[in-house]
């Protein structure tokens, strides 16, 4: 079971939660991200600091690892309003009903948008698994960085 105070204390968040050198892989690509209602295709990163969440999804360390089953929430961030940079900006355009794939080494789960809404950055509870729930949480800074658009996604 996660524990809820590492998401909650300090920045443990933005470690990888593997070092994926120790299994060959050396780009720190652990996946990708893809919604096709937005045309959305992103590299998953292990850990959810500057440097990755410029490049890609960041995954929040002390979250799920996406291999699906109960009790699990992936939890992907990524920065918005780069220039020059798409990234995360059409995270805004999924809607409920629409649908968000993660494929991994191994293999892919296909969630469905089932809520989104914008929290104050301050709101940690969405990082929280929720007992019986195959989740995937996505979460964007909007408005200047005052607050987070976060879509969560079921299996």
């Amino acid at each position: 079971m996660q524990n809820q105070n590492l998401l909650l204390t300090g920045t443990n968040y933005i470690f990888a939660a593997l070092d994926l050198t120790k299994y060959g892989i050396y780009d720190n690509i652990y996946g990708y991200v893809s919604a096709p209602s937005i045309g959305l295709e992103l590299p998953i990163y292990l850990g959810a600091n500057d440097t990755t969440m410029s490049m890609g999804a960041g995954h929040l360390c002390y979250t799920s690892l996406p291999t699906g089953g109960e009790n699990t929430n992936v939890v992907l961030a990524w920065h918005t309003g780069y220039i020059g940079r798409w990234l995360f900006d059409s995270v805004v355009n999924l809607s409920t009903g629409d649908y968000v794939e993660v494929t991994t080494y191994f293999g892919s789960l296909k969630y469905k948008v089932t809520k989104v809404m914008d929290k104050s950055p301050k709101d940690g509870d969405i990082m929280f698994i929720e007992k019986g729930k195959d989740k995937l949480t996505l979460v964007t800074c909007i408005q200047g960085g005052a607050a987070r658009r976060v879509v969560v996604c079921e299996r």
